[in-house]
């Protein structure tokens, strides 16, 4: 936190060259964090996504052919 706080006022100050080549790596750093971190969020996501897609067009398919097995219950709840 501190970094970041020198890095933000270090172009108020003028700060030296040096210090400018270590806030532009620490930037770089947290740029490609990011970018990391995104990239996990965007295959998790899509494996999940991809998993439960899968996982309920097996359970549709299943119910699907089940259907006959579920219309006594269904009649219990048109009786109400």
């Amino acid at each position: 936190m501190i970094s970041f706080v020198r890095f933000a006022t270090s172009w108020m100050d003028g700060a030296s060259s040096k210090f400018s080549a270590i806030s532009i790596a620490f930037v770089f750093r947290l740029v490609w964090l990011l970018a990391f971190f995104m990239y996990d969020l965007v295959v998790c996501f899509l494996f999940f996504h991809l998993l439960f897609q899968h996982v309920f067009s097996l359970l549709l398919e299943f119910f699907d052919e089940q259907a006959e097995l579920f219309v006594p219950l269904l009649s219990l709840f048109d009786s109400c």
